[in-house]
């Protein structure tokens, strides 16, 4: 293997695992954003059914 054949291929090597590094973290966001809704809308449900047994 020539030397520039590897430096190019490590240089696809590190732009790859930023590349995986960057969608790890954009999905964990949008994960992170569709469970909080997720929850918020429980949390407003069980608190109106506690409401309303309170009554």
């Amino acid at each position: 293997m020539k030397k520039g054949q590897a430096a190019i291929e490590y240089i696809l090597l590190v732009a790859l695992g930023l590349f995986i590094i960057v969608v790890g973290f954009t999905l964990a966001f949008y994960i992170n954003n569709f469970t909080n809704s997720i929850l918020g809308g429980v949390e407003q449900t069980r608190s109106q059914t506690i409401a309303l047994l309170v009554r």
